[in-house]
């Protein structure tokens, strides 16, 4: 049998430490994103390709990969450009 909680957190609350963490972390990424300019500036094209390379699935949504079941027609699209 379970006995009555009387004390801690309340259910869903957070975290004080994983709180804090969270605004500190938040602050030293704000300040690093308004020095990125000048830091890929000091990078090589090379260099700067693959960190944004790496960077770009957090600023695009990543695509759903949908399977053709046979179920519905395939419909092919031409686009002349």
């Amino acid at each position: 049998m379970k006995g009555l909680k009387t004390g801690g957190r309340l259910p869903g609350s957070t975290n004080q430490l994983t709180r804090t963490a969270k605004e500190l972390l938040g602050e030293i990424i704000d300040r690093e994103l308004a020095n990125l300019p000048q830091l890929l500036e000091q990078l090589t094209p090379n260099e700067r390709g693959q960190l944004l390379a790496k960077l770009l699935p957090y600023r695009i949504a990543k695509e759903t990969k949908e399977e053709n079941t046979g179920n519905q027609p395939v419909i092919i699209i031409h686009k002349n450009i």
